[in-house]
């Protein structure tokens, strides 16, 4: 079952404001045509999860989507940079993804293929992707990473609701 609701943007300064009219009487007449958008869904975000979601419930339940999303491109932190000397790309974002049954249908429905990952410390250079130059950074050691995923793991135990995801429903008042 679909609840009807109006999204009703608008911007203040350059900022995009949303706010969720449900239930409330609206008459498209009172606006100009190009300006109402009428779908099943409004997802909001066009990241990754944004933009699969949208697909499925296109794809899937038949659903009309609008996909607001605040940047010119989708993707979300997935996104390409383009050395402006070289013209070389580097794709930057999400490198690894945990292989659950959602993240392989994911991939699956793109027809992109998955490979095994594993963290290593094989680069010679860092660069700072805003200035384009090279940085002195030395990762930490192996040992130091283990200790601090243990510190991590002991503190997740404590909070039963977030393994597995990171799932915040206990935070209810």
């Amino acid at each position: 079952m679909f609840i009807p609701f109006i999204l009703h943007a608008f911007t203040v300064s350059g900022f995009l404001f949303l706010d969720v009219l449900a239930n409330q009487i609206f008459d498209p007449a009172s606006y100009d045509p190009e300006d109402v958008l009428t779908a099943d869904v409004a997802v909001v975000g066009g990241g990754s999860a944004g933009v699969y979601s949208a697909i499925r419930l296109q794809q899937d339940y038949n659903r009309s989507i609008v996909v607001i999303e605040k940047n010119d491109y989708l993707g979300g932190n997935a996104e390409t940079y383009t050395d402006p000397q070289s013209g070389i790309a580097i794709n930057l974002g999400v490198i690894a993804f945990p292989q659950t049954p959602t993240v392989k249908s994911y991939f699956v429905r793109f027809n992109i293929s998955l490979i095994p990952f594993s963290l290593s410390y094989t680069i010679g250079t860092y660069i700072d992707y805003t200035t384009g130059k090279t940085v002195n950074y030395t990762p930490p050691a192996i040992p130091d990473v283990g200790a601090a995923l243990e510190g991590y793991t002991a503190q997740l135990e404590k909070y039963p609701a977030l393994q597995g995801s990171f799932n915040l429903t206990y935070c209810q008042k």
